[in-house]
């Protein structure tokens, strides 16, 4: 899922390793507690409206999908547009008041907090459930309870352009040092947000020094402490300072994310790190655009496996919507796999859904789902904000140059996030 980092969001958080086609997607899963299981019951007679809160990305995948439920079950279905890093809070602030919306469509990682403030309610899906994968009923089950309705699941990748390089390098030194040939403007580009870094994207990297949010348990589930510090922790700041400082312009605050898609799109550089998104499924993404690329995995820069971070989109309920039955009618319409493959029809975004996800034939998307499969998955805690937030800001600052001592701040910022807790 592309993060609006204040996310990531977009931390990032998380989760799925992709292996789409079967029941589980092979991912850790961000919880150990069990998805919950499928119940069946006699659909109620539905009736009334429903409103949605959506970005302008999912307004139009949304758009058939929303007609045919009003068809068919005779509830209008309102659809408001509002910016993706505007839902949450707005939702926070408004979720009691006239005029909420019935759902709203978010990322896994805000479930913790809507779940801690009551804001949302517990969805039934009956035997729909059953039909998406494990990892996403995972990310955003709390406390066994699922709370909102997993369809879309995305990670970032390497991509190529071929038309510049042919092969690449297995660690990300030596991408960076293949330039020495290519003499591309930039080796490779990684969108950043100034100061504020962009700690979903920089993820892989990070985690390639055996680096994470949080600690992992033998099982690969989360500990509620920081698993960013220690010795590895301290080589990632050293090493993040040094590519900051090297004058190659690879790693700036200046690359945000249309910068870095348009210097890949205009050939100035032949790799960039990013999510299906910007690769295909719409006009002006790298492939409808002409470009020739590849989606690879990312090479490690810390000797690891360079594990992008995998997130979930999903349909909440509101806890006070006044049309419960038919907003869980909606969502528990959206769970199915042919509602699942018509917005994947539209967006191209990866299906929960397995029956769904099983029968993707598009080879680009094909390639997202390989790299995925060694995904860490978003975590869903409520204190994700706070560490999106000091990860991010912590990374900017190193990056632009303006910390004296990294491995003391990154330290700094790693006890940060043990005390959120």
């Amino acid at each position: 899922m592309r993060r609006s980092i204040p996310i990531v969001a977009a931390a990032l958080g998380l989760g799925l390793a992709l292996t789409a086609c079967s029941g589980d997607t092979g991912s850790k899963n961000p919880t150990t507690t069990p998805a919950p299981q499928a119940t069946t019951s006699e659909a109620p007679k539905l009736s009334g409206e429903l409103n949605i809160w959506v970005d302008e990305q999912r307004i139009v995948d949304l758009k058939d999908v929303a007609a045919d439920f009003e068809k068919e079950n005779g509830v209008k279905v309102n659809m408001t547009q509002k910016a993706f890093g505007d839902i949450k809070k707005d939702f926070a602030a408004q979720a009691t008041q006239d005029g909420a919306p019935d759902i709203i469509v978010g990322a896994n990682d805000w479930a913790g907090e809507l779940v801690a403030s009551g804001l949302v309610a517990k969805v039934s899906l009956g035997d729909a459930l059953n039909e998406l994968s494990d990892t996403g009923k995972a990310a955003f089950t709390i406390d066994g309870g699922l709370y909102a309705v997993p369809y879309a699941t995305e990670n970032i990748a390497l991509i190529r352009n071929n038309d510049l390089v042919k092969e690449t390098p297995a660690t990300w030194d030596e991408l960076i040092k293949q330039n020495d040939t290519t003499k591309a403007k930039y080796p490779a580009v990684l969108q950043q947000s100034g100061e504020d870094g962009d700690a979903f994207h920089m993820y892989p990297l990070m985690a390639s020094f055996g680096v994470h949010f949080f600690a992992l348990n033998d099982d690969g589930t989360y500990k509620k402490e920081s698993g960013l510090g220690g010795e590895d922790g301290a080589k990632f700041a050293t090493w993040l300072n040094e590519q900051g400082k090297n004058g190659l312009g690879w790693l700036s605050g200046d690359i945000n994310g249309d910068v870095a898609a348009d210097a890949f799109r205009k050939g100035e550089t032949p790799y960039i790190i990013t999510g299906p998104w910007n690769v295909a499924g719409a006009e002006g993404r790298f492939v409808e655009s002409g470009m020739d690329v590849s989606v690879l995995p990312i090479p490690s820069a810390g000797g690891k496996t360079a594990s992008p971070l995998a997130g979930f989109q999903g349909f909440y309920v509101n806890a006070t919507s006044k049309n419960q039955i038919a907003a869980n009618s909606f969502v528990s319409y959206i769970a199915t796999s042919d509602v699942q493959t018509k917005l994947y029809e539209v967006g191209k975004r990866i299906p929960v859904n397995t029956v769904s996800a099983a029968n993707i034939t598009d080879e680009v998307v094909k390639a997202f789902i390989e790299v995925g499969k060694t995904a860490v998955p978003q975590p869903n805690y409520k204190e994700m904000d706070g560490v999106w937030g000091a990860v991010g800001a912590a990374q900017g600052q190193i990056i632009a140059g303006k910390v004296d001592d990294p491995a003391k701040l990154w330290a700094d910022v790693s006890e940060t996030v043990s005390g959120l807790f």
